[in-house]
């Protein structure tokens, strides 16, 4: 009897998509109590779905199929190739390129660019000796940078470098993260501090193939 009814529930509910308990008990017969426990059962073997006072129809859920690999290999075949022609370039450009990276360095762009607009354009081993002897904070850090791109030169080139040989020939000072945080002041007020930090990129090259004549 009880699959006589859930069978009957279930055509009421393909023909119109929600019942409720009450025109259930109306056409089945049964009591009120019967039909909740029938959709309870229904509801749990995911025929449908229990709403206050009745039940609905489950959503179907829709499978799209995909095209085949190889079609969609065809798709924009010319704007792929042009992308994947630029990022090469792109590689190949960095490897005959000699640099270093510092990221997140504690200190404002403003300040570091000040260091940073100082050596710009200069011998390597010259722009040494003015960083280790500056007064200023950033020197000591974009220092060690310079170390790291003149190793980066020798490792690539397997030799060591000669004094006149290499100089600065890009350097970038970008802004990176900000911590913002509130310091207590007087009458339930808050002064903002804004901690800065920056990412420093340092090129080095030869002089005598690409240096500016101009330059020192």
């Amino acid at each position: 009897m009880d699959n006589q009814r859930h069978q009957i529930i279930l055509n009421e509910l393909d023909k119109k998509g929600n019942v409720t308990v009450a025109s259930l008990v109306e056409l089945t017969g049964a009591s009120e109590s019967s039909i909740r426990r029938d959709l309870v059962e229904l509801d749990h073997q995911g025929f449908l779905k229990r709403v206050h006072g009745g039940a609905t129809l489950i959503p179907k859920v829709t499978h799209t199929i995909e095209d085949p690999l190889g079609k969609r290999q065809l798709l924009n075949a010319d704007e792929k190739k042009k992308i994947a022609k630029y990022a090469a370039g792109m590689i190949e450009a960095l490897k005959t390129k000699y640099f270093a990276k510092l990221n997140n360095v504690p200190t404002s762009p403003r300040k570091m660019r000040l260091v940073a607009d100082m050596v710009r354009g200069m011998e390597a081993f010259k722009a040494l000796g003015v960083l280790k002897f500056s007064s200023k904070e950033a020197s000591a850090r974009l220092e060690k940078l310079l170390r790291s791109a003149i190793a980066n030169w020798e490792q690539k080139n397997e030799r060591k470098a000669e004094s006149g040989e290499l100089y600065i020939s890009e350097i970038y000072v970008n802004s990176a993260a900000m911590l913002k945080r509130l310091r207590p002041a007087p009458q339930g007020r808050g002064y903002r501090i804004r901690k800065r930090s920056n990412h420093v990129t340092l090129f080095v090259d030869t002089i005598s193939s690409n240096k500016p004549e101009n330059q020192d």
